[in-house]
């Protein structure tokens, strides 16, 4: 009992550290243009992860705090401490992911999502400058085991993105598509039954 009771404060310990750390030395993300010599953002977030990392070492065996938060509404409070949008009835990782959400504040995500083992990134780096951009994902949105969704993108309501398939930076479905593949193939549900 001992143990339970101070396995759990730990772990709620580590996820406060986490999110404050986030507010305090990160603020509130902006989408913008941040360039690695001209703004502190990527020190700022680097500092931020190695923080970070007190709560990844926290966990049981090969599970660590979010994994055993994994698809509970625990998970979708942490992602709105954080300052995701996160609508009602989502079910968020619950097979866990590495990474997860990035930049979870450019995140919405509207009701009746489900993010399997999938990566959503807000975020691309090229030559030196690095770029944050929002990422909606449409009320019944499905990302399915292996699949990305990168900065920019917005999935229209009931899009399906299959295993091990990708929306590209800036793309936009319509409502019922299924992404399949990498390079990415486009179906209206129709087509595959």
């Amino acid at each position: 009992a001992f143990f339970c009771a101070f396995f759990s404060l730990l772990c709620a310990f580590a996820l406060l550290i986490d999110i404050g750390s986030k507010w305090v030395i990160i603020g509130k993300r902006l989408p913008g243009n941040y360039s690695w010599d001209k703004n502190s953002y990527i020190q700022r977030w680097q500092i931020h992860l190695a923080v970070q990392s007190f709560r990844q070492s926290i966990g049981y065996g090969k599970f660590g705090v979010l994994d055993l938060l994994g698809g509970s509404v625990f998970l979708n409070m942490y992602y709105r401490l954080l300052g995701a949008k996160v609508g009602k009835n989502c079910v968020l990782y619950p097979k866990g992911a590495q990474p997860r959400m990035t930049e979870p504040d450019l995140v919405e995500i509207k009701d009746n999502v489900s993010i399997n083992d999938a990566v959503v990134v807000s975020h691309v780096n090229s030559r030196g400058l690095f770029v944050l951009n929002r990422i909606v994902l449409g009320s019944g949105s499905s990302l399915c085991n292996g699949s990305r969704v990168m900065t920019g993108a917005i999935l229209a309501p009931s899009t399906v993105v299959h295993e091990h398939s990708l929306v590209f930076q800036g793309e936009s479905t319509t409502e019922g598509e299924q992404v399949i593949g990498w390079p990415t193939s486009y179906q209206p549900y129709n087509n595959l039954i």
